[in-house]
Order: structure tokens, then C-alpha cells, then sequence
């Protein structure tokens, strides 16, 4: 299994890692530790415990990405180990080659490649120890139930289950759906449910509720998502979860081609006219209610599991993703475990009713487990560094604005002016009203040399900021138009107004410090305070004001309590 992602574990840090293993030292420290608990905004998302994780690999030497793709692949490989135990404590057979193909299966690599997705697997890590412990204290494993009379035992695997889903509710809030899926066991082992069932998982579903909502918020108010990207109708909504519920089970089936950012399906497939997908689903649940004591209530259960992990991310609630696609494959990870064991199940059964069974079921299965392991090794290719993620997203969806914008970045990084500066046009042209590409084609231009091009770039860009909803993400993106409006300016040596850039985007800085956020963060406002005044010094100086000049590189050379240190 090691060796299936061993091409990823030499990759580097990819897209919006440093935003989920920060590269600033202040958040390394005793302080840092405490604001990511209790400062909401202080890192991107407000997962503590998996912040905390991070903080904790770094502290004990984890610098560089190698160290947490191991971590992550550490996680992936626990979640298998977890995923036999539990399916075997619910007697589920073929449990093992369940959990084999589940760790091979090449969808997988997104959430084990991408350093940002060990939010992914450690909260699925506490998940499944939420829902073993849960699994013991209703008595749904093979193994004897708690008798009446050790109620000590009893209350020690409940509360662990409680303590281990908050783990996985800190560690990612797509968790919430535990409880849920805690119900659909129990309807399958018992055949029905009670008042007490729903008792029992009160809390659980309370917490999960109120975390659910919060991080929900938490995208639309501060991530972005919100404008007119996410105005879909309720009618739309079911639509596009129609269509990704049977996108998910295709691609589990037939994992060809997989894609980082998948294609945003057009406004026109989300008619009611494209409601095949939800009829689809709607017959689909009835034949396999209706089929239930000819085949057994195990699909049934499997495909509700499968449908209720995926709930949080089928386009009810807002996420900013959808602005580029409303599917990706890390969204499937916990869910993809559902139908791998129904599958890994039904295959073990046909093959009972064949000569020599386990001569069968390790033939069939270990080949499928192998295919699984090339492509897996073969994808995970594609993670070890941001130009081969790119240009294979491109490959296979040119018509991705993000990507080209984010390799013109890789291009330009190496020097490679010509072919940043087509990525970049091409990202204007196939989202002209997104900032970011014209930010980043306006820094290509201006590269370049070409300073009044990029003004227009960044003019524009500039406008679209203007548009944005009020709040933390419209005064960061103001504060950056500004630093590369008067970066322009004085290079096009248009000293008044670069003079009125610098100044204004001094003045953006102050909102911005009342509240700590991940993209503005004390060490990161530093950093941009002293390339200004540097900036600034240099024109005026270029200007004749020396006096003026003299006074902003005095500011410049000031020390900061908030000065980053380098990462070690």
C-alpha cells in the first residue's frame, strides 16, 4: 500500500498547503496553539484539532512536505486497519479485501496527496473510532453485547464514541453525519428503530447540528462563497445533488479520468429537463426498499450510508469550491467505504456459490487490488509538484480558469515569461471577471515590463474587489489591488498616483490588523507594511522628495513585534 503512494510522499507542497501547514512562525509558538482554539480566522478553516496536529509534527520537526505526506498516508492506512475492524464487528464478510481495496482504490489520492486534505483522513480516522465504540455500546457486534449489569462498560464506550466524534467534528465538520449513519446500523441489524435509539444519539446529533451550521456560515462569510457563483434555486440544488450522487458511484466504479478540478456543469444541464438523475436515484432507493428481503437490507443500507456521507457536500450548503466545480474526489472519501464493502461483501457471496471460494475471492479480489495499486501509483504521480497537477488538470479540463492562473504563477516563479504570460490570458479570457486572473496576469505584465498593461489588469481587477460582499475577504483583496496598483504606478513612474495607492493601502492595513485572519495575518500584514514603505521610499525617491523618501524608509527599517521568521 506504501508504494502505491510512494510517488506522492517526495512531492512538495501543493496549491493552498501553506494555508493548511501555515508558513509563518508565530503560529508555531505557545500563542499560536491558542489562537487556532480560540480565535475563529486566525487559519483558513476552523478545525482546531487538526491545526493541532500539524502544530504538533512541526514542533516535533516536520518541516518540509515529505513529513506530512507521511502523516497523511499514516492516517489513510489507520482508516483501512479501522474500516476491517468494523466491518468484521458487524459481521460483514470479506472484511479485509473491503478495507484493501478501499486504501488502493485510486480516488483516494487526492485526499492522501494533497497535504491540505489531512482534515480529510484524521477526521475519518475519528469517525470510524466514533462509530466502533458506538457500534459496541448498542450492541450491533458479532461479539457479546455489554451485559445489563457491567454499566460501567456500557458508559465508557458511549462516551468514547462521544469524545471521538467531537475529534472528528474538530478535525473536519463533514463528520456530522455520524449519528445518521449510527441510525441506518442500527435500523440494518435490528430491522428496526426505537425512541431510545434516537435518545442515545441526541447529543450527537446536537453537536454535530450546531458545528455543521457554524462551519456553513463560516464559508459564506469569510471563505466567500457567496454572490453570484452560489445563487442557485432549491430546485437547482436538488439537480446538481442528483447528478454528483451518481457522478460519485460512476467514478468509484470506473475511476477514468480522474481530475483535481472537475468541469462546472453549465447553467442549462441544471433544468429541470436534467432531472434524470434524481428520478434515477428516487427508483433506485424504491427497487432496492422493495428488493430488501429478496437480497437483504446490506445494499439498501450501503447506498443510504453512501448518500448520507456525501449530504454535506451534494450542493445544499455553500462551499466555495462550487465556484469551479460542484464534485471532487477527496469529497467521497469517507462515503466511498459504504459501497467498497458492499461490493467487497457480494463479490465474497457469488463466490461461495462457486468451486474452491477462497481460491476464487483471493484470485478476483487481489487482481482488482493490484490494478488498483498501479493506477493509485500512477495518479499519485500527478501530486508531486504544483506544474505536473496543473498541466495534467489542463490535459484533461482546459477550460479550468484556476489552473491556468496557478501554473502561469509555477511559470512565472521559474522565468518562464512567455508561457506565464499565455497562461495567464487564457485565465482572463475564460473568467474575465475573477480577480485572482487578473491579478496574476497584471504581475506577469508588469514582470514583463509592461507596467501600463498590467495598471489595466489590476484597474480591473481593482473593480471587481469593489463588488464583493462587505466583510474580511473584500478588505484583503482591496489591500492587494492596492499594493499592485502602486507597484505599477511607480514602475510606469506615475509618482502622484502611486503616492495615492501606497497611502491608501497603508490605511486598508488597520481594519485588517483589529482582527488576526489566515490570508492577513499579523506576520503577513508585517511583511506587506515593509515592502510598502520600501516601496514607497524608492519612489519618492525617484520623485526628488527626499525628505519624504527618508521618512518611509525609517518606517521600513522599524522593528515589528509582529516580524515573521523564516520557517526552519
Amino acid at each position: 500500500m506504501v508504494w502505491a503512494y510512494s510517488p506522492a510522499l517526495r512531492g512538495r507542497f501543493l496549491w493552498d498547503d501553506l494555508a493548511h501547514v501555515p508558513d509563518r512562525a508565530g503560529f508555531y509558538t505557545g500563542n499560536g496553539l491558542k489562537l487556532l482554539w480560540s480565535l475563529p480566522g486566525y487559519v483558513q478553516q476552523y478545525y482546531p484539532l487538526s491545526f493541532t496536529t500539524v502544530w504538533t509534527a512541526h514542533r516535533l520537526g516536520a518541516v518540509q512536505a515529505p513529513a506530512y505526506h507521511l502523516l497523511t498516508l499514516a492516517f489513510h492506512l489507520a482508516n483501512a486497519f479501522l474500516l476491517a475492524f468494523l466491518l468484521s464487528a458487524l459481521g460483514i464478510p470479506a472484511a479485509g479485501w473491503a478495507a484493501a481495496l478501499f486504501a488502493l482504490h485510486p480516488l483516494q489520492v487526492e485526499s492522501v496527496a494533497w497535504i491540505s486534505e489531512i482534515k480529510n483522513t484524521q477526521s475519518t480516522f475519528f469517525y470510524l473510532l466514533a462509530l466502533a465504540s458506538y457500534v459496541r455500546f448498542a450492541g450491533l457486534s458479532r461479539e457479546p453485547a455489554i451485559a445489563p449489569e457491567k454499566k460501567r462498560r456500557r458508559w465508557g464506550a458511549y462516551f468514547s464514541a462521544l469524545v471521538f466524534f467531537s475529534g472528528a467534528l474538530l478535525s473536519k465538520t463533514v463528520a456530522c453525519t455520524m449519528p445518521v449513519v449510527a441510525l441506518i446500523l442500527i435500523g440494518y441489524r435490528r430491522g428496526r428503530l426505537t425512541g431510545r435509539d434516537f435518545l442515545w444519539l441526541a447529543p450527537f446529533i446536537v453537536e454535530g447540528g450546531l458545528l455543521g451550521a457554524w462551519t456553513a456560515q463560516w464559508e459564506k462569510t469569510l471563505i466567500g462563497a457567496q454572490g453570484p457563483g452560489w445563487n442557485f434555486s432549491w430546485t437547482q440544488r436538488i439537480l446538481i445533488a442528483g447528478r454528483a450522487f451518481w457522478f460519485y458511484v460512476g467514478k468509484l466504479i470506473w475511476p477514468h479520468p480522474l481530475i483535481f478540478i472537475y468541469p462546472r456543469w453549465p447553467p442549462e444541464s441544471l433544468s429541470p429537463a436534467g432531472a434524470w438523475g434524481l428520478a434515477a436515484i428516487v427508483v433506485f432507493f424504491v427497487l432496492l426498499w422493495l428488493g430488501r428481503k429478496a437480497f437483504g437490507g446490506g445494499p439498501l443500507a450501503a447506498f443510504l450510508i453512501f448518500g448520507v456521507c456525501l449530504a454535506p457536500a451534494l450542493g445544499f450548503v455553500d462551499m466555495y469550491p462550487m465556484r469551479y466545480s460542484f464534485v471532487a474526489d477527496h469529497f467521497q472519501y469517507a462515503a466511498s467505504a459504504a459501497l467498497i464493502a458492499l461490493f467487497a461483501a457480494g463479490a465474497h457471496r457469488l463466490f461461495q456459490k462457486l468451486a474452491h471460494p477462497a481460491r476464487w475471492e483471493n484470485a478476483v479480489l487481489g487482481a482488482l487490488c493490484a490494478v488498483f495499486g498501479v493506477m493509485t501509483a500512477s495518479r499519485a504521480q500527478i501530486y508531486r509538484s504544483p506544474e505536473t497537477l496543473w498541466r495534467d488538470t489542463l490535459r484533461k479540463n482546459p477550460g479550468c480558469m484556476m489552473a491556468h492562473a496557478n501554473l502561469a504563477v509555477e511559470l512565472l516563479s521559474k522565468g518562464a515569461f512567455a508561457e506565464a504570460q499565455k497562461e495567464s490570458e487564457k485565465a482572463v479570457r475564460l473568467q474575465p471577471d475573477d480577480i485572482d486572473a487578473e491579478l496574476v496576469r497584471g504581475d506577469v505584465l508588469l514582470r514583463a515590463g509592461r507596467a501600463e498593461a498590467a495598471l489595466a489588469c489590476f484597474q480591473r481587477a481593482r473593480q471587481e474587489a469593489l463588488r464583493l460582499p462587505p466583510g474580511h475577504m473584500a478588505q484583503g483583496r482591496c489591500l492587494y489591488v492596492h499594493c499592485a496598483l502602486a507597484q505599477a504606478f511607480s514602475r510606469a513612474q506615475r509618482c502622484g498616483e502611486a503616492d495615492r495607492e501606497y497611502a491608501a493601502a497603508l490605511a486598508a492595513l488597520a481594519p485588517l490588523r483589529a482582527r488576526p485572519f489566515f490570508d492577513t495575518s499579523p506576520e503577513v500584514l508585517a511583511v506587506v507594511e515593509r515592502r510598502l514603505h520600501v516601496g514607497w521610499a524608492l519612489c519618492l525617491q525617484a520623485e526628488g522628495r527626499l525628505a519624504d523618501a527618508a521618512r518611509q524608509a525609517q518606517a521600513a527599517a522599524a522593528p515589528s513585534d509582529a516580524a515573521p521568521g523564516e520557517r526552519p
